[in-house]
């Protein structure tokens, strides 16, 4: 009853593809839900709304990676069930101490308002408190998910994501009718991801009870110890990550304006949200396996497969819909929202390689290679700083996003090359995925420019669908003629 699951080989291409298709699936789901609520929630809020929902998000997402020291990350590696489980149970104690120690934090801001930053609007200011919840949720969910994607149990996890973004969607539509401003879309996040840490804890719980003998304090230390290069290097290399992700958030607040944020955080999330999971999907059976695989030949080509089906998944569908997006805003979301879609556009190509990185950053940890993360990713923040300060001094919106997309897609492009060269793939298999599958875009985008100059937006969204219609059909083409898509049951 203690034994691990039936794994498939490391380099196994057909476990892998059944894995990705499953988790792909409830993905794909969660997806769906999202962006069809989308058309109405933009409706609902204001730009200002989500400008303090994200101000919110991106103070919580900087600090979540100091909670546990990124020991749930470890979990995935040991042989040893029981050194898995104090790997569990260390990252559950620690980021529960952190959580305690940050809504004293927020109390204190509460109570004393003079004490936060000036950066911050003063409307943003009662939501500080919320904080401590919201990490509280998202640390329980990532924890529980690490665990039961040790335990390949794919189908719970599609399951998840599933019900996280209806519960979400639920809420949130209630606080739009409701007319409750931030409260709905807070409300909505912790409810919808406490939803799928129930679920995951459900069945994580049997799990957990099976494995043999209890949690020490001596074994948690012993594991803290065998284990402690992802305190010491994952860690400040994951907040340094996190910070490039969101000090957008903090750094257009200190030149701009509320509004200008929450512009920015939809055109970020509706370009990479569904990338995101698509990416999230892959990263979560490619990290185990990649764990098992032999570093050299089947490393390489385990992680030159998952690169290249990134790739074709995400290049196409981003650089038409930057071409596409002002006009596709303002049929969906309203005229408001068209600067989103402008912002997206400039934003394209440090979203896509954003997305593309994210899973092959596993890499440095199964490498153990966590202090060439840690240099990458500062140079990632370097980069992002300097183009966002350079930027903003400008006073020009535009100038600015068009440097932070420029200067970002060059260094996550090195952060890629980097992670996939220790994994001794070529310089010529990293770079034949983008000429294959991003020429194709080349007549799409002419053809949705065109339409575009005759200024019909719902044209310009009707010939956008019959492209992205084409292209799914020539994914799925391509798989089946590859023998990706795996046999039906």
């Amino acid at each position: 009853m203690n034994a691990e699951p039936a794994r498939f080989e490391p380099g196994s291409a057909v476990g892998l593809r059944r894995a990705v298709t499953l988790l792909a699936s409830g993905s794909t789901a969660a997806f769906l839900i999202g962006y069809v609520a989308k058309i109405a929630l933009l409706r609902m809020y204001s730009p200002a709304d989500f400008g303090v929902f994200e101000i919110v998000i991106a103070l919580a997402a900087t600090l979540l990676p100091i909670a546990s020291l990124r020991y749930e990350d470890a979990m995935v590696l040991p042989d040893d069930p029981a050194e898995a489980r104090d790997l569990f149970v260390l990252s559950a104690f620690l980021s529960a101490l952190f959580v305690g120690l940050t809504a004293v934090v927020a109390l204190i801001l509460l109570l004393n308002p003079s004490l936060v930053p000036g950066w911050v609007p003063r409307d943003a200011v009662p939501w500080i408190l919320t904080i401590p919840l919201v990490l509280l949720v998202l640390r329980a969910s990532k924890i529980l998910e690490l665990w039961l994607t040790r335990r390949e149990r794919y189908g719970r996890l599609a399951a998840g994501s599933v019900t996280q973004a209806a519960v979400m969607t639920i809420v949130r539509i209630a606080g739009g009718i409701g007319k409750t401003g931030p409260a709905g879309l807070l409300g909505g996040f912790v409810v919808g991801h406490a939803a799928a840490a129930t679920l995951f804890g459900i069945a994580a719980s049997g799990d957990l009870r099976r494995q043999p003998g209890r949690a020490t304090w001596a074994g948690l230390r012993r594991v803290a110890s065998i284990h402690r290069r992802f305190a010491l290097w994952s860690t400040p290399a994951t907040l340094v990550a996190a910070l490039v992700t969101r000090l957008p958030y903090f750094l257009l607040l200190v030149y701009f304006t509320t509004e200008v944020v929450g512009l920015f955080g939809q055109a970020f999330n509706i370009l990479y949200v569904p990338l995101s999971l698509v990416a999230g999907s892959v990263g979560q059976v490619f990290f185990p396996r990649a764990a098992r695989a032999i570093p050299g030949a089947q490393l390489g080509s385990l992680a030159s497969s998952v690169h290249e089906r990134l790739v074709l998944l995400a290049l196409f569908p981003v650089l038409v819909t930057a071409a596409a997006a002002p006009d596709v805003f303002e049929v969906f979301f309203s005229s408001a929202w068209r600067p989103a879609g402008e912002y997206a556009g400039w934003l394209a190509g440090w979203i896509l390689l954003t997305a593309i990185g994210s899973p092959l950053t596993r890499l440095f940890d199964v490498l153990r290679k966590q202090t060439v993360e840690l240099a990458i990713t500062l140079v990632l923040l370097a980069a992002t700083t300097a183009a966002l300060v350079l930027g903003g001094m400008s006073g020009d919106v535009r100038s600015t996003l068009l440097l932070l997309g420029t200067l970002g897609a060059a260094a996550r492009a090195a952060q890629i090359v980097c992670a996939l060269r220790l994994a001794d793939v070529a310089f010529s298999a990293i770079l034949r995925p983008y000429l294959l599958f991003g020429l194709p875009a080349i007549p799409a985008i002419l053809a949705l420019r065109f339409v575009m100059s005759a200024g019909s937006p719902l044209a310009t969204t009707a010939v956008y669908g019959l492209v992205m219609i084409g292209f799914l059909a020539f994914a799925l083409h391509r798989e089946r003629a590859s023998g990706l898509t795996p046999p039906q049951a």
